[in-house]
């Protein structure tokens, strides 16, 4: 249930992690459900705890991960790309943390 979910502060709850935990954050400007000012708070959150932040903000990349540069959510079902920005930022998010 939404109302269930919505009372949990997630600054605070990233808060809780062991420091030093490997967090892999990422915001773009077409993403039309989550936008960067919320993953702006959440890593606030996850700076409260000294986490190996690595936050990424990318750019034309829909909430589906895909290559969306139209920023119209009627594309989230069409066969596009997944995000050459996120691939590249998971391979050195991989590579530092592993």
């Amino acid at each position: 249930e939404a109302t269930q979910i919505d009372r949990y502060d997630p600054a605070a709850v990233a808060a809780q992690l062991p420091a030093h935990t490997p967090v892999l954050l990422t915001c773009s400007n077409a993403d039309g459900a989550v936008g960067c000012t919320l993953e702006d708070h959440l890593a606030a959150g996850l700076r409260q705890t000294s986490a190996r932040l690595d936050y990424v903000h990318l750019d034309g990349v829909s909430h589906f991960l895909k290559d969306d540069i139209t920023q119209n959510s009627a594309d989230y079902n069409e066969s596009l790309p997944f995000s050459a920005q996120l691939r590249a930022a998971l391979k050195t998010f991989l590579a530092s943390s592993l």
